[in-house]
């Protein structure tokens, strides 16, 4: 029976100690875990960081692209007047030069009925 109390004893010691084991290396199970998801989520947050960075950038990028394409459409618009404003000017000169051919053919037409009418007043002398 000593034999038999020795030996529990010496279970229950073994116990003890592969239990305490246990426990500590639970606990560094845990702290290493804890640590390790410490550390990938500060590279998450990097990695999170540099990709709203480099979106940032490409908004920038694109309001640019944008601006640039509203400059060169407002430009467009300016051009597409001034096109039609020309074709109003060549339209107008058009019109001016008939005009002036018509003056021109009317007062040579005056000329004309003039000189017949100094010619019928001597006539009439």
């Amino acid at each position: 029976m000593v034999q038999q109390a020795v030996s529990v004893q010496s279970f229950r010691r073994w116990l003890a100690g592969v239990a305490l084991i246990a426990v500590v290396a639970g606990a560094l199970a845990v702290y290493a875990l804890l640590s390790g998801d410490e550390a990938a989520d500060g590279g998450r947050v990097t990695a999170l960081e540099r990709r709203i960075s480099e979106l940032e950038e490409a908004q920038r990028s694109q309001q640019s692209a944008v601006e640039a394409f509203e400059r060169r459409l407002s430009q467009t618009g300016r051009a597409a007047e001034v096109a039609a404003l020309d074709g109003r000017v060549r339209r107008i000169e058009g019109a001016l030069t008939d005009a002036v051919d018509g003056v021109a053919d009317a007062t040579e037409g005056l000329s004309k009925l003039d000189d017949r009418v100094d010619a019928l007043a001597r006539r009439v002398r």
